[in-house]
């Protein structure tokens, strides 16, 4: 993930309650109208495409589509080469502007389109480096007098940073914009409702229909610090006289997610609507709210039809839980309450074509960065062959923050040691992703003439909120094997019970977030000045050697193997263009994954969805005009 919470939330977006009006050249009449799906720019650096298919104009009361409202809705002429595509189609019902066109999309194809479930073609709407809203495809259409809503299909291509949106609008007025998610399938969209009158006029009409509500009733009453969250929904339809289609409806469950690691699974265990209906996918909050960094999303399908007047949707048991099945702690989360039966539960919210309509959202919360370093020593003895420690460092504040960009150090005497040599015995996170150095001050303080720094790998991507790293055990000996006195060393703690050390400074971007280095003891080593011994490397550096080490370039896979999704981050050493590429085992394109420029220093991450990969070896290609790094990657 990147350096703050971030969602690719599908959004209608309408222009507040006051309604937008393009008058016609004719009234006294309904007038052709153009219906328009445009790009709204995305990406400034990558190649990002949205793929269009199965575009209706619907009747707002009923959801029933207007029949022949629009021509050849599924795209499916002219009739591309199997796996072809061509820009700019001419000769048929739609205008395609700029970087749009029609692409083949049932199987293997050169536009990597997912495939369709209507028919074998599809639109696309491309943004190749540079956003272009004036790609754009069209069609005339000519709609009596009444209320209606835009619904189509929609889906991402499958090159990160997938952020390809979609503005619809009918006559020249916007009626809605969504980015579809990176889920490798078609999601189906339905737009604000808009009114047509009878001289022509269009206007954006947002109707709520009064009456709607979700009731919520805890499905694992007692266990709020279980691993698993059970929020059972039901939604109600109290209007006596107006039918709502289930796919204009969503609901919002907020949480803090304690310990975690940027994932929740969210299975719907059982809906009587049908669970084939019913999805739920948790997003994160780009800032936190008063009990939540980030909700469930409970969306449904447009094959479950409409929540009709004096009736409820019946039970929707949803559950999440995160992929190492760590514990949550439910009382502090925004939605939670404890309900052993439906009621009423206005901290989960319900939203109609994206606009509230019951409920009420957290509100926001002033952002703050904390971290702590807990520890404890392995060996309390006054001397020792090796000091051991054991080491945690806690988010507890409310904003991620990456791990590359953290560090920790542990001040101790060397007692007459030329040098140090240090190593990770054992880490939660991998004691490959944790790298170690021991550091000579060029002049001794009080408890100290050295420390050993702790630093993470980007592998390990962002470190959340009310999350720990869990234990890290490292051991630190002299070079020459001597015996070492603790009771000298100023991040000595003497306790083998874990607590907080004041004594452990921590260090995001080099600046001192938590406890106190020794007195006099800088808190940024500068380059080049102190000899370093890094037990990881094996070899005595220096800081300046290390702040390059920090910037080489550094390509990671994660997990590797990997399943579902793939997680590729990156860094330059300087400002340049980059392109990231995936090869099979015989060394043939897979797809191109990436590109654009990335900033000295600066973190770059992608996101892949893997789904449709087959299982084999594979193999990614990072290219810079200063040299190609390549990393093999297993998919299962």
């Amino acid at each position: 993930m990147n350096n703050s919470y971030s969602s690719l939330l599908p959004r209608w977006v309408k222009r507040g309650l006051q309604a937008t009006t393009l008058l016609l050249a004719t009234a006294g009449m309904a007038e052709a109208q153009t219906l328009a799906l445009s790009g709204t720019g995305g990406s400034t650096t990558n190649d990002v495409t949205a793929f269009v298919d199965r575009v209706e104009i619907v009747r707002a009361a009923d959801n029933t589509v207007v029949t022949g409202a629009i021509a050849n809705a599924g795209f499916e002429t002219p009739a591309q080469t199997v796996g072809g595509y061509t820009y700019r189609v001419t000769g048929g019902s739609w205008t395609f502007i700029g970087g749009t066109g029609i692409t083949y999309a049932n199987g293997s194809n050169g536009f990597q389109a997912p495939t369709t479930p209507d028919g074998v073609q599809v639109a696309f709407i491309q943004n190749a480096g540079t956003p272009k809203t004036g790609n754009t495809i069209s069609q005339a259409l000519t709609l009596a007098a009444g209320n209606y809503q835009v619904r189509f299909l929609a889906a991402q291509r499958p090159y990160g940073p997938f952020d390809q949106g979609v503005a619809v609008t009918v006559g020249g007025v916007q009626v809605g914009t969504t980015t579809p998610p990176s889920t490798s399938s078609y999601t189906s969209y339905t737009s604000n409702t808009f009114t047509v009158a009878s001289d022509g006029t269009v206007t954006l009409t947002p109707v709520v229909v009064a009456g709607l509500s979700v009731q919520y009733q805890t499905g694992d009453l007692g266990q709020p610090t279980d691993n698993q969250l059970r929020p059972f929904l039901q939604l109600v339809n109290n209007n006596s006289t107006t039918a709502v289609p289930y796919s204009s409806l969503t609901v919002r469950y907020w949480l803090t997610a304690e310990n975690f690691m940027g994932q929740l699974v969210t299975p719907i265990d059982y809906a009587k609507l049908g669970t084939s209906f019913v999805s739920a996918r948790y997003v994160a909050l780009a800032t936190p709210r008063q009990g939540a960094f980030g909700y469930i999303e409970y969306s449904f399908a447009a094959g479950a039809g409409n929540l009709n007047p004096g009736t409820d949707s019946g039970p929707i048991y949803g559950k999440a839980y995160k992929p190492d099945y760590t514990n949550f702690d439910e009382t502090d989360d925004w939605s939670y309450q404890t309900s052993s039966s439906f009621t009423t539960n206005s901290h989960v919210t319900l939203y109609q074509n994206g606009t509230l309509v019951n409920g009420t959202e957290p509100t926001a919360v002033a952002a703050s960065t904390a971290l702590q370093v807990f520890s404890a020593s392995r060996d309390a003895s006054t001397t020792t062959s090796s000091v051991g420690v054991q080491l945690q460092v806690r988010n507890t504040g409310n904003r991620p923050v990456n791990y590359s960009d953290l560090k920790v150090r542990y001040y101790l005497t060397r007692d007459g040691a030329s040098t140090l040599v240090a190593s990770i015995d054992y880490a939660k996170l991998g004691a490959s992703n944790i790298g170690v150095r021991t550091v000579n001050l060029a002049s001794p303080v009080s408890g100290a003439d050295a420390y050993v720094e702790f630093t993470f790998s980007s592998a390990l991507g962002v470190f959340y909120p009310r999350t720990s790293t869990e234990d890290i055990l490292a051991k630190i000996r002299r070079d020459d094997y001597g015996t070492l006195d603790q009771t000298n060393d100023y991040s000595f703690s003497g306790s083998t019970t874990l607590a907080v050390n004041n004594r452990f400074p921590a260090y995001l971007n080099n600046a001192l977030v938590f406890g106190n280095p020794p007195a006099g003891a800088p808190a940024v080593v500068a380059p080049g000045k102190e000899a370093t011994a890094n037990a990881k490397a094996g070899a005595a550096d220096a800081d300046a050697a290390a702040t390059r080490a920090s910037l080489e370039l550094a390509l990671t896979g994660s997990p590797n193997p990997f399943s579902d999704q793939l997680r590729l981050q990156f860094a330059l050493p300087t400002t340049q263009a980059y392109t990231l590429a995936l090869y099979d085992g015989q060394g043939r394109l897979v797809q191109q994954l990436a590109k654009g420029e990335a900033q000295a220093g600066q973190a770059q991450q992608v996101e892949v969805p893997t789904q449709t990969y087959a299982a084999g070896l594979y193999l990614l290609r990072l290219t810079t005009a200063t040299g190609t790094q390549n990393l093999k990657l297993i998919k299962q």
